[in-house]
């Protein structure tokens, strides 16, 4: 089983966050990724998040985390690949 933790609807709000969290530009990933990093650090049980992408509202994503100090040491950027 995969536990995620829900950053969309009621998920969102509980964390004072709106769907800014996963509609932003790119200028704000760096912003997301701090959030999303330290939802993570403080539930350590979990495997990853559930949100809406930017470009679809009607749909969920899911991202996983296997190792957060690797998600969170240095933002890659778009010329990474």
């Amino acid at each position: 089983m995969v536990w995620v933790v829900d950053v969309t609807g009621t998920g969102a709000s509980r964390i004072n966050a709106d769907a800014w969290l996963s509609t932003c530009d790119a200028s704000g990933y760096l912003h997301t990724r701090r959030w999303v990093a330290a939802i993570l650090a403080a539930n350590p049980d979990v495997d990853g998040v559930q949100y809406r992408p930017r470009d679809g509202e009607n749909i969920l994503a899911w991202m996983s985390a296997d190792d957060l100090a690797v998600h969170t040491t240095r933002p890659s950027t778009p010329s990474e690949g």
